[in-house]
């Protein structure tokens, strides 16, 4: 009779299986997918992009984990990207609000990528079975901030061959570094060197066309568990803008300028390039953190794992601090002569 029963158990499991991961297949066609910007753009030779993916209502079931995989296809050949992991357990509200996640991704930037795609394939797993998504393209194309011009800026070439078209060029502020759990702009950010520059960036009123922000946290429990952290340390580099603009007497020119406030959260990739770049381990060491983070599951499963470390508090003191930030890029008009001017 036990045995009649532990069959009975173990093919309702199966038959449970076989019909959720087609079921979250088919439910998988009303997610929300949008990378921004669309095209991606190249800023110092790296093409940085955020991917943000919203499952629907009711999508993620018990004991399952969906996988968002993304790659960028150019030609033949392919770039892939790391993971967005939607684990069942990380989102218990899930059969109410929809699981939502934001992922910044950077690569280096080569001729070849101009042309390309960024595609993204969904992975429905529960234990050891799982179906995929048809791929999908959610980007077009790299194009480079030289030209990154909307069209109402564009002007005539003049007669005598000069380029008179607008030109933006990138201004980035060394970032900010926030307190542990904090999003407040401390003085001694303001008075530091970076707080003077963009200061003195802002009192000469050049001609902007967009300011971006990325907020950042760093990767422990403290950080992420306020997840609206990244978000807020953006905001208040924003907020230092504006007042600023105002003590400055910008008046309608302000109204020109676009803020675009891109948090982070729950992403590896500014502590895999602190730790590339990090002296105070071994390379075996630093193996240990990269295998944690590109083994896969979710963050927090990641972050527990790699919090057990021998040299987790070292990393911790010395190399967490610097990924508490708030990324400043500005995109100011290029001075150049009239048409007048090069005329005469």
């Amino acid at each position: 009779m036990r045995k009649l029963m532990y069959v009975l158990i173990m093919i309702g499991a199966l038959t449970f299986t076989g019909c959720t991961l087609p079921q979250m297949i088919k439910m998988a066609k009303e997610q929300q997918l949008k990378a921004d910007p669309n095209p991606l753009e190249v800023h110092k030779d790296t093409v940085v992009f955020s991917l943000s993916a919203n499952l629907p209502v009711k999508m993620l079931k018990k004991g399952t984990v969906y996988t968002v995989n993304s790659s960028y296809k150019y030609g033949d050949s392919e770039l892939a990207l790391d993971p967005i992991p939607f684990k069942a357990e990380d989102f218990p509200s899930s059969a109410t609000e929809q699981p939502k996640v934001t992922k910044t991704f950077t690569f280096p930037y080569k001729d070849a990528y101009k042309t390309g795609t960024v595609e993204v394939e969904g992975v429905a797993a529960k234990g050891t079975k799982s179906k995929k998504t048809p791929r999908m393209s959610v980007a077009t194309g790299v194009i480079t901030t030289s030209k990154l011009v909307q069209n109402s800026y564009y002007a005539a070439y003049a007669g005598h061959g000069y380029n008179n078209q607008e030109e933006l060029i990138p201004v980035v502020i060394p970032d900010f570094i926030f307190e542990q759990g904090k999003a407040v702009l401390r003085k001694a950010e303001i008075s530091a060197d970076k707080g003077k520059q963009l200061d003195a960036f802002i009192a000469s009123k050049n001609a902007t066309r967009t300011v971006t922000i990325t907020g950042t946290h760093s990767p422990e429990g403290r950080e992420r568990i306020n997840t609206k952290l990244s978000e807020e340390r953006a905001a208040a580099i924003e907020k230092f803008y504006r007042a600023q603009m105002k003590k400055y007497d910008y008046k309608g020119k302000a109204d020109s300028i676009r803020f675009i406030l891109k948090p982070v959260v729950d992403d590896w990739n500014e502590f895999k390039a602190a730790l590339a770049a990090y002296t105070g381990i071994t390379d075996d060491q630093k193996s240990e953190y990269l295998n944690i983070i590109n083994g896969g599951g979710s963050f927090v499963d990641q972050q527990k794992a790699v919090e057990k470390l021998k040299t987790y508090k070292k990393v911790f003191k010395e190399v967490y601090p610097k990924l508490r930030t708030a990324k400043t890029e500005i995109l100011t008009v290029k001075d150049k002569k009239t048409d007048a001017e090069i005329s005469a």
